[in-house]
Order: structure tokens, then sequence, then C-alpha cells
């Protein structure tokens, strides 16, 4: 398609469309997982609904990074079976945080709440990974040593930061190792 025959081109399609409108299926897609307006929520391979007559949304990501990272965001095991594995964690009041943040990601839009961020600074081998592999266990595969994973490090390119806050309407960005950010500002400007 060139400038010389992009009327045509655009024509032609339209065309096309109009008198294949029976017989073309149609699906509705989103290159975002999360909130999709007010009354529906999208995960890969799910879409949840307030009811009513909500059409059916497939998610298609727009490239093979946000394919990849929204394949970590899935089910396996059981509920029961996650309280079980989360249980010890009672009793650490910042590991609970940690989840209760997990869990109100998607409340944030829902109850008209500005963003924010949890952040667990200390000295190594204080829990601060575990705690955010528990948190990212909420919404799945939280593992940095299995991929696909759902959390990230500091150590990734401002492009891929922008790229997963624009997957992820609605769904926490789980990054670990602020230090390992490549320059000194990049965590508070993210």
């Amino acid at each position: 398609m060139t400038s010389n025959n992009a009327r045509d081109l655009v024509q032609w399609l339209h065309d096309y469309l109009v008198t294949n409108r029976d017989t073309v299926p149609v699906e509705v897609t989103s290159a975002a997982l999360g909130w999709l307006g007010d009354r529906a929520f999208l995960l890969p391979g799910a879409m949840l609904t307030s009811g009513g007559d909500v059409a059916p949304v497939t998610f298609a990501p727009s490239d093979a990074g946000s394919k990849q990272h929204a394949g970590a965001f899935v089910q396996f095991g059981t509920l029961d079976g996650w309280r079980a594995a989360i249980a010890p964690v009672e009793r650490y009041e910042r590991v609970q945080l940690a989840v209760y943040a997990s869990f109100a990601a998607p409340l944030l839009d829902v109850l008209n709440c500005p963003t924010f961020i949890v952040d667990f600074a200390g000295p190594t081998s204080g829990g601060k990974t575990s705690t955010l592999r528990i948190a990212g266990s909420v919404w799945g595969q939280s593992d940095p040593a299995q991929h696909p994973t759902i959390t990230s490090t500091f150590q990734s390119t401002r492009v891929y930061r922008e790229r997963m806050a624009a997957l992820a309407n609605g769904l926490p960005l789980l990054f670990d190792e602020t230090t390992q950010a490549a320059k000194a500002g990049d965590v508070q400007s993210f």
C-alpha cells in the first residue's frame, strides 16, 4: 500500500466488509488485560462480567513480549490449596500487606482510587523477593525461575516497563530489585 493506492484499498476493504457482513466472522479483541470499560475484566482465557449484555472479548496480544507476560496470569491448583500454601504468612504483617495490595489492584478503578506503590526495602535476604512472589501468586505464576512469570526486575528497559503497564489495566505490576535499575531516576520516574 502506498499513498498512491491507499484510498482505493481502503474503499475495497470497506466494500468487502459491507458485502460480506453476514458471512465474515467478527471477533472483539483487546491487546490489554484487566478492565474493559466498567463492566468487564479480561484475563487470558477468561472474561469476567457484571452480567447483562456484554459482548465476549478475546485477549489478542500486540507483540510476543505481551503474549509471554500475559501467559503468566494463569490459574493452577485450587483456591483451598493456595490458602493452605500461604497460611504461614498470617504472622507476617508485611507479607499480608503485599497480598492485600495485590488483591486491591483491580478494585482501584471500581472505588475511584488513585494508583499506589508498595515498596519493600531492606537488607539482602530479608524476604523481599519471597514477599513479592507470594503477592504475585494471587494472579498466577510468580516464580522468576520459571517462565513466563508475572514478576519482573528493574533490570528491564523503560520501554518494557511501560508496555507491561499498558498491558495490565487493573492488574498489579510486580517489580523486584530496584537496585538493578540502569539509571538512578528509573524507579522514581516509573
